[in-house]
């Protein structure tokens, strides 16, 4: 009796060593926890903007930048007078389907905006205007981003004493609760006073977009190049084949007309929209990878931590065992022991995600930092991780023969 007491009592490790080991897996726990919801953050992030698309086909699009010099076009009606006389040629050209000129270049963010007043909804003292991004584009613009006209029309030639727009459907949204827009007038950039033109919505068109990936639409107003006339402009072609192969052309007819005029900057539609995402998709898979990482690192923690336990208790184990103990009690006592470590990381590691999400915020899109299904998940794989690792020395300690613990001592 007093030989099975004594071995039931003995070990190779004071509990303060224990406590250190736990206290070590717990760290490794709480370290892995924000690592994973940040990843889990940023890869719903990826995952929505990748769903919402630019807005448009993006493939066989390609843009390129063309600045006029002043030496050769000084004023808006010599830069007119060259587009107007390029364009049709440009998409007369061998697999041109459309060509179009806009100072946007979607799904790029678009930096140009104006505010404006709507007839007959004026603005209050001290309120701010309503404010949208105004992109000047040719009819052909649209027609290269296919987008579809959902009421009314696009440009046409109109009169010098009314100009016309076009809004896109995000813009009739937000500020055009019941009915149509089209018809409607507004003034621009705090104009308000009697006699400044009014300008007339005649259109309304798909939305693309041209805030990038990671803000919401806004709203754009499109105005005809032929009333905004600017010397550095985005030259964008709908092609029927691969869209580079028609870019040696596009360079011969514009150098035809002035060889001091540049054209710059040649990419598909295709290669801006991945250059939006790209950075996102490395700094995710970094994230994730270091993640992954940090839960292996504590999955192996507490294997380590669990089968030194269990190693510790063989003795007692085996006794308790030969004393008519279940072994599946030997196996639950261990994989409680180690979830209760796990469980103490892991609030430790949600407390810790809670702060660094906080930093996150300008990162991510249709997320919100808390969001609950990327913690839950979060907290369900490490704790799952934990049972697995903890059951395997669990499982020895089941398989515990008491007779040959008896011998050994």
């Amino acid at each position: 009796g007093s030989s099975l007491a004594a071995s039931a009592t003995r070990t190779t490790a004071s509990p303060a060593a224990r406590g250190l080991r736990r206290a070590l897996v717990a760290v490794q726990f709480a370290v892995a926890i924000p690592l994973l919801v940040a990843a889990g953050l940023l890869g719903r992030s990826l995952h929505h903007i990748e769903a919402q698309g630019p807005g448009f086909d993006t493939e066989r699009v390609v843009s390129m930048t063309v600045a006029l010099p002043p030496a050769g076009f000084p004023d808006p009606p010599d830069i007119r007078g060259f587009w107007s006389e390029l364009l049709p040629r440009l998409e007369a050209l061998p697999g041109v389907a459309a060509a179009g000129i806009a100072d946007a270049r979607p799904p790029m963010r678009y930096g140009g905006g104006n505010n404006f007043v709507l007839e007959g909804q004026p603005t209050g003292a001290g309120a701010p205007q309503a404010q949208s991004p105004w992109i000047t584009a040719s009819p052909g613009f649209l027609e290269v981003l296919d987008v579809g006209v959902l009421e009314g029309r696009t440009f046409a030639p109109t009169a010098d004493t009314m100009r016309h727009a076009v809004v896109d459907e995000a813009w009739a949204d937000r500020y055009v609760a019941d009915g149509s827009p089209v018809g409607l007038r507004f003034r621009s950039g705090g104009c308000t006073i009697d006699g400044c033109p009014w300008v007339e919505i005649v259109g309304v068109v798909e939305s693309v977009k041209t805030t990038g990936f990671d803000h919401p639409d806004m709203g754009v107003i499109y105005y005809d190049f032929l009333r905004d006339s600017y010397a550095r402009m985005h030259l964008h072609l709908r092609t029927t084949r691969d869209p580079m192969a028609v870019v040696p052309a596009v360079r011969e007819l514009v150098r035809e007309r002035d060889p001091a005029i540049p054209v710059d900057d040649v990419r598909t539609a295709a290669q801006l929209t991945d250059e939006l995402v790209v950075g996102r998709r490395t700094t995710g898979a970094l994230l994730g990878l270091l993640a992954l990482l940090a839960l292996a690192l504590s999955a192996v923690g507490i294997y380590g931590a669990m089968a030194t336990l269990v190693r510790q208790r063989m003795r007692e184990t085996g006794i308790r065992i030969a004393l008519g103990a279940a072994p599946g009690r030997a196996l639950g006592e261990v994989v409680s022991d180690g979830l209760k470590v796990a469980a103490a990381g892991t609030a430790l590691g949600i407390v810790g995600a809670v702060l660094l999400t906080r930093t996150l915020g300008g990162l991510l899109y249709e997320v919100t930092p808390l969001d609950p299904l990327v913690f839950g998940a979060v907290g369900a794989v490490t704790l799952l991780v934990a049972g697995v690792a903890t059951a395997i020395p669990g499982r020895r300690a089941a398989a515990t023969d008491p007779a040959a613990t008896l011998r050994e001592d």
